[in-house]
């Protein structure tokens, strides 16, 4: 169905006061890994970009002072905290490299001041499990950077 002259103006003036347009430039072959990536899971590639770019800028990590294997535990008291926290975060996940440094990250739907609530109760299971948090980085709490 065609838009009338009006529908196409609101549009248009929305565009105008509510949106800016970011050029992103890629090559072809990153392209095409880009979109088969969102193909796989369902999304259209511009909604595939955004979501990536929401993954680091509302994700919160704690580099640990250990390299830690997850045990189930720990997964287990993570997984309660994504649960219990469903409406601010939507996962979490855990890197170790061969050097021994571990890093939890903790990914949230938006910037709340809520955020800061799961990530003490993050901090005090770590804690309680005896795990050392050598330092905290988060683009959404610019004051803990």
């Amino acid at each position: 169905m065609a838009l009338t002259e009006k529908q196409t103006q609101t549009r248009l003036k929305y565009a105008r006061e509510k949106l800016k347009r970011i050029p992103l430039d890629v090559q072809k072959d990153k392209y095409e890994e880009i979109k088969a990536a969102a193909d796989k899971s369902g999304e259209k590639v511009n909604a595939y970009i955004k979501k990536a770019i929401d993954d680091i800028i509302y994700r919160y990590s704690f580099p640990l002072g250990q390299s830690i294997n997850f045990d189930p535990d720990i997964e287990k008291k993570l997984s309660q905290i994504l649960m219990d926290n469903s409406d601010l975060m939507y996962k979490f996940s855990r890197e170790s490299s061969s050097t021994g440094e571990s890093n939890l990250f903790l990914y949230f739907k938006a910037n709340t001041s809520e955020n800061l609530d799961v990530v003490e109760k993050v901090k005090d299971m770590l804690s309680e499990m005896g795990i050392e948090i050598l330092s905290e980085k988060g683009l959404l709490f610019p004051d803990n950077q």
